[in-house]
């Protein structure tokens, strides 16, 4: 699903009073912009969405293993 940044706050606002232990997983690439990811954090901490987790993709050996 995508959103634009404007919808992300009340979102997970909603998803929040749904399930107040809610654990937000914010996954990126390596070479994603950092402005985008802390302008979405900036919408994260607005709705109050405090547990979050971040993950980024495994780096490959050359190999592929």
């Amino acid at each position: 699903q995508t959103l634009g940044l404007d919808q992300v706050g009340a979102l997970i606002h909603a998803k929040l009073l749904a399930n107040p232990r809610l654990i937000i997983s914010l996954k990126a690439d390596g070479a994603a912009d950092f402005g985008v990811v802390s302008a979405v954090l900036q919408e994260l901490r607005k709705a109050e969405a405090l547990r979050v987790n971040f993950s980024t993709l495994r780096e490959r050996s050359p190999e592929g293993t």
